[in-house]
């Protein structure tokens, strides 16, 4: 009996270490890499590249904090059913994370690419619309990841999602034709 007790406050131990250095990781990542990867690129201050840095340095942060849950949850004497459903849950997490990084890496990407070719004009709107048509497109797909990684049945889902895009298409269809008239 107490072999069992000792093992059980040797795993709590084990989780509040893994929560512990995550939480030093993401730190690390917050306060200390931006500046460190900005000074090894040798990045001026107002340079656009910090924004994407602290964006990169932010989902750092983040996943090493849903890797110690993850790793904290599977020490934790929990039963079969809420320890899979902590697992999905916290996968889910960490795949939502990615997604939203992607999202804004892309958004980011768009920007500096308008900066630098068309700051202003209709060609600047245009880039504008396909940043965020672009950015909803991932998120949507992030939305799909997620729910089928909790468990949720998505084929319903997949299949509205293909009929919506068509139809968005044929009604997007004269729009885009007349952007391909402007030279970006």
């Amino acid at each position: 009996m107490e072999g069992g007790a000792a093992q059980q406050a040797w795993n709590v131990i084990h989780a509040a270490i893994a929560l512990g250095s995550g939480g030093l990781v993401a730190a690390a990542a917050l306060l200390l890499l931006p500046g460190w990867l900005a000074r090894l690129l040798k990045l001026p201050p107002e340079h656009s590249g910090r924004k994407f840095i602290s964006l990169l340095c932010l989902f750092v942060a983040l996943a090493a904090v849903c890797v110690a849950v993850y790793v904290a949850v599977s020490q934790l004497p929990l039963s079969q059913t809420w320890r899979a459903r902590a697992e999905r849950l916290t996968l889910a997490l960490i795949t939502a994370l990615a997604v939203g990084f992607a999202a804004k890496a892309a958004g980011t990407g768009f920007v500096i690419y308008r900066q630098r070719v068309a700051p202003e004009g209709p060609a600047a709107s245009y880039i504008n619309l396909l940043r965020k048509l672009v950015q909803i497109g991932i998120l949507i797909i992030g939305l799909v990841l997620v729910l089928d990684q909790l468990g949720y049945k998505i084929t319903t889902l997949v299949a509205g999602l293909g009929l919506a895009s068509l139809g968005i298409g044929f009604a997007l269809q004269d729009t885009v034709s007349n952007l391909s008239l402007i030279h970006i």
